[in-house]
């Protein structure tokens, strides 16, 4: 058996149901990497540095770097729903969310703008959401982003639908209740299936 190198878990971290993760890599300073998670439990979004050093108990306690998430003081902003899946675009700094409990996707900048950009955290409403019925999004849980290395016009959001046993792939710009682009679905031929 193999001890983890670290483990992040406790009271402080805000952790709630994690289901989604992904790497948010600092290229000039790696001791600034960021673990983002989606927390389906308490509908928020939380970031940690990557290399948060345990206590002598083997495990880390830490307080995020960012949290995403309504604030109790009035409405909720962020659109999170359940979120499920997470993928960061490094290349344009945004933050993309699945939410099953809404069947949408919500987009966020990865960082303030500004003279000293700073992570986004707060009660804030997303930049873009990709939700409604001409989206066919269902339950939508795992998310990619790919960029065409010849078109940057042409770089997609690939979504993995549990609901409904399907794939969706929309322009990377896509907002509101737009059709996909593309798409894969039915259990025949597919090999998608509950």
């Amino acid at each position: 058996n193999t001890k983890p190198l670290n483990t992040i878990y406790g009271f402080r971290t805000g952790l709630n149901q994690p289901s989604g993760i992904a790497l948010n890599l600092n290229a000039s300073d790696p001791n600034q990497d960021e673990i983002l998670v989606a927390n389906r439990g308490n509908n928020s979004l939380t970031g940690y540095t990557r290399v948060t050093p345990p206590s002598a108990s083997g495990y880390a306690d830490a307080s995020p770097l960012r949290t995403i998430t309504a604030d109790g003081a009035g409405p909720d902003n962020t659109g999170l729903s359940s979120p499920c899946g997470i993928a960061v675009d490094s290349q344009n700094q945004e933050i993309f969310v699945t939410n099953s409990g809404n069947d949408s996707i919500t987009v966020y900048d990865l960082y303030t703008s500004g003279a000293s950009p700073l992570p986004t955290t707060g009660n804030i409403a997303p930049k873009r959401t990709i939700i409604g019925s001409a989206t066919g999004l269902s339950a939508p849980c795992g998310i990619d982003i790919y960029h065409d290395p010849n078109d940057s016009t042409k770089d997609q959001i690939i979504v993995a639908n549990a609901g409904n046993d399907s794939i969706s792939t929309f322009s990377r710009q896509a907002d509101e209740d737009v059709t996909p682009v593309a798409g894969v679905a039915g259990a025949t031929n597919t090999g998608i299936h509950k």
